[in-house]
């Protein structure tokens, strides 16, 4: 098992609640709670409640927070309000991806940036290594977060506060009594929401939406789950398809990478290596699962790796995520991709693989 594993603090009710408990993004959670399969299907098809103990904030403030932000992250945040949240990359000096983050705006020079526990420490360094001017970076009081995501995600919501977020905002309300934060953002192809509340009300945020859903077929969910899921809506995943030596505009986020910014940490690296050599593809397998780091095999060349890879229920396939060299990137290129001694047929196909249609 991994050293220092952060745990859940809803570690004791996941227990009494049938969860099977593994490693995940630097904290012990839940894998499944009997069916890994049975959850996915149960968030395409109405909702599913997540423990997203995986991630936690950074809060940075004062009249220089903005100059910060933008030198920090690689998105232009000027125009960000009050009450939106938007996701964001921070790179290193060599331009690799440190962290995936949500960026929330609070008030006028008040923010919080959701990074991955696994990475707390390492970008809390880098965050206070790059100080600009008169800002303050502190640890936020912990707290319990969850996310709630699904076609009835809203529905089961409605059922507990009469709050509900636009899509990209959060709030401030009361759900089932509780103080929290609803923030309309997801992970799975779905309508999503984070919902954070003090430690303390964290079990009962937890039995509230349970109770709320129950008539909506709300499952409880685990890691397994909530990768078969961001796999199947094309999304990447830090530490398998971007670390910190991947360049982003290799992987799909190209739409996160403001060039057009005067400045920003990691920017000369990227304008210096020129266009990417390496461009993310999805790969459709017509069997097995594919593993992280498997060979992709191009007659007989190899010409990229698998970096994530499974079988997905909803759309009944063995779909993978691999950086492959470019000009080998088209839709349709048919492929081999090696799996133990096997080499097995796969052809790149658009992504997302899972879009929702209602």
């Amino acid at each position: 098992m991994e050293l220092n594993l952060h745990r859940t603090p809803l570690y004791d009710r996941h227990m009494e609640n049938g969860a099977v408990m593994a490693p995940f993004m630097g904290c012990l959670m839940p894998a499944h709670f009997g069916s890994a399969r049975e959850e996915h299907l149960a968030v395409r098809k109405a909702a599913g409640l997540f423990d997203a103990a995986h991630r936690c904030e950074v809060e940075i403030s004062g009249p220089d927070a903005v100059k910060n932000l933008q030198n920090l992250l690689c998105s232009n945040i000027r125009p960000l309000m009050p009450g939106e949240v938007r996701r964001s990359l921070m790179l290193n000096m060599q331009g690799g991806v440190m962290d995936d983050v949500q960026l929330y705006r609070l008030s006028e020079d008040t923010y919080r940036l959701a990074i991955h526990t696994v990475n707390r420490d390492k970008d809390l360094r880098h965050i206070r290594r790059q100080k600009i001017g008169d800002v303050s970076v502190t640890e936020p009081e912990a707290e319990c977060r969850l996310s709630l995501d699904g076609p009835k995600a809203a529905e089961i919501l409605s059922a507990l506060t009469n709050e509900i977020p636009e899509a990209g905002h959060f709030l401030f309300a009361p759900v089932g009594g509780i103080s929290s934060r609803i923030s309309r953002i997801g992970f799975a192809g779905e309508d999503g929401f984070s919902i954070s509340c003090s430690l303390a009300d964290g079990e009962k945020m937890l039995v509230n939406l349970l109770d709320a859903g129950k008539t909506f077929g709300l499952r409880q969910c685990g890691a397994l789950s909530f990768d078969s899921l961001r796999l199947e809506a094309g999304h990447s995943r830090y530490g398998m398809d971007i670390d910190d030596a991947v360049n982003p505009l290799e992987t799909g986020f190209r739409k996160l990478v403001h060039m057009e910014k005067r400045d920003f940490i990691g920017r000369d690296a990227l304008v210096a290596g020129g266009e990417p050599r390496r461009a993310r593809v999805g790969l459709k397998l017509k069997e097995n699962v594919a593993l992280t780091g498997s060979s992709v095999v191009h007659r007989d060349k190899e010409v990229g790796t698998v970096t994530s890879g499974g079988y997905c229920p909803y759309l009944d396939a063995s779909l993978a995520l691999a950086l492959v060299e470019t000009p080998y990137s088209e839709i349709g290129r048919k492929y081999r991709v090696e799996i133990g001694d096997e080499l097995v047929e796969a052809h790149v196909v658009a992504l997302p693989f899972y879009t929702r249609s209602t």
